[in-house]
């Protein structure tokens, strides 16, 4: 999902999106762009994430390769220039779309209710603690930019399936 203010990191990327856990961990899961030296988005490499750990001081660190099976995403160049197709692994039947808006700044949207928005964040709500943790639902908050409408959609996750 992405964040309305961009955050530069120091390693030419941009935060374009979180995924947290809600309300149990104060730790999140970062989305980043990647820029090249033009400030374009690295088509080759267009995305980069890991945890923050905001309980711990804030840091940064690698996913666990069985933590890309939750978390991970496929970015795939769109035929128009400068966007891109991400889906996230555990929600694929949500599009989402990224869209550079300028050197070294992009948007992600998404969309909610029916209609394309600019993903502001999103969730993953999760019970029980450590290593039992489960995902029991996602929810992501954008604005329609029309109207200037915050919306929302909330998914559930029974079984392995995941519904609106």
């Amino acid at each position: 999902m992405a964040n309305s203010t961009h955050h530069k990191t120091d390693n030419n990327t941009q935060t374009w999106g979180v995924l947290g856990s809600y309300l149990l961990s104060s730790n999140t899961v970062v989305y980043a762009v990647r820029f090249d030296a033009d400030g374009n988005i690295n088509a080759r490499d267009p995305a980069r994430i890991y945890w923050r750990r905001f309980n711990t001081g804030g840091e940064q660190k690698a996913l666990k390769s069985y933590e890309y099976l939750a978390y991970g995403i496929k970015v795939k160049r769109r035929t128009t220039p400068s966007e891109f197709s991400v889906t996230l692994r555990r929600l694929p039947q949500v599009p989402m779309i990224l869209k550079q808006t300028g050197p070294g700044q992009a948007e992600l949207w998404v969309e909610i209710g029916g209609r394309m928005t600019k993903a502001i964040y999103g969730y993953a709500h999760l019970e029980g603690s450590g290593l039992g943790q489960r995902v029991v639902g996602f929810s992501i908050h954008g604005i329609d930019p029309n109207s200037g409408t915050a919306l929302s959609e909330r998914f559930s996750v029974s079984g392995g399936d995941i519904k609106r």
